[in-house]
């Protein structure tokens, strides 16, 4: 099974843009087609985009994030990892790193600047697509 990490931006706009690649990504992680892994920094930065930048509801809030959690492997990323200079970025690699990712699927330019990180792809939502069809 193909192992993927999002990044927040990509889990963001699964759940505010409808009907775009990332809410067909999300579908696929749900049909079990892709595992996902996430971990508690990525968590916790989704819920606070939520809610400080679209000021969506705690209770929706909650229930989009355990329906992420339902559907992913949660990994506590052992290493630290500092290669781009945006800190939170790091964050995203330091997950796909943990949980043994095939890919990294973002629309953050420093992220996808990297193009590969230890043998994990790195590509936008669209071009994920493509490469698994």
């Amino acid at each position: 099974m193909i192992r993927i990490v999002c990044d927040t931006n990509i889990l963001i706009s699964a759940f505010i843009f409808p009907g775009g690649p990332p809410e067909e990504i999300f579908h696929g992680i749900i049909l079990r087609d892709y595992r996902l892994g996430i971990s508690k920094q990525i968590i916790e930065e989704f819920e606070k985009v939520l809610r400080k930048k679209f000021v969506w509801p705690k209770d929706r809030i909650s229930e989009i994030t355990e329906l992420i959690l339902s559907n992913s492997v949660t990994v506590s990323p052992l290493h630290k990892i500092k290669v781009i200079h945006d800190e939170p970025d790091n964050r995203i690699l330091e997950c796909a790193e943990e949980f043994k990712a095939d890919y990294i699927i973002s629309g953050d330019k420093h992220i996808l600047k990297l193009k590969i990180f230890k043998r994990i792809k790195i590509m936008p939502a669209s071009a994920f697509l493509k490469e698994i069809s």
